[in-house]
């Protein structure tokens, strides 16, 4: 029987391994592939060949212990769920507007209607500093350890970028 590791490698073009070894988690490229194999199945629902919703339903079912650190939307509203994940962790912003940059050891969250504040000692000179992530960037944080919004001011391409480690 093939295990899921096996599918992504060999029919959904993941080059190297698609776990870690150190976490089991999804490497890039396994999460590449996954995304891959889940807009495969979303392409034969299209043709009427099954019913794509509950194949994927199932599929994440089975990814879920793979995916790292992937919230519910449930949980995405629970700042003690994503404190668990991320207290003493040091999270990074570097904003290319202003070249400002600041790194925190996380110990407290919190969320509000479109962002989520974490807050914690300033790694640079030791006060009480916050940084705000988009929600719509927290899976990707929590899940790849980076992300980047772009926002394009005055016709430059302005980035925010965050880092937890």
């Amino acid at each position: 029987m093939k295990t899921l590791e096996d599918i992504l490698t060999d029919y959904c073009g993941c080059f190297g391994p698609a776990l870690n070894d150190k976490d089991e988690k999804f490497t890039t490229s396994g999460t590449e592939a996954y995304e891959y194999l889940k807009g495969f199945i979303s392409s034969l629902g299209e043709l009427n060949v099954l019913q794509s919703d509950e194949v994927i339903q199932k599929l994440d079912r089975i990814a879920r212990k793979y995916v790292p650190n992937k919230l519910s939307d449930a949980e995405k509203n629970d700042a003690a769920k994503i404190l668990k994940l991320t207290r003493g962790k040091k999270m990074h912003i570097y904003e290319s507007w202003n070249g400002s940059s600041m790194t925190i050891i996380v110990e407290n969250v919190e969320i509000f209607t479109k962002s989520v504040l974490f807050s914690g000692t300033n790694s640079y000179w030791g006060g009480k500093s916050g940084i705000y992530v988009d929600i719509e960037y927290l899976d990707e944080l929590l899940s790849k350890g980076c992300a980047t919004k772009h926002n394009t001011i005055e016709r430059c391409d302005v980035t925010t970028s965050w880092t937890i480690k």
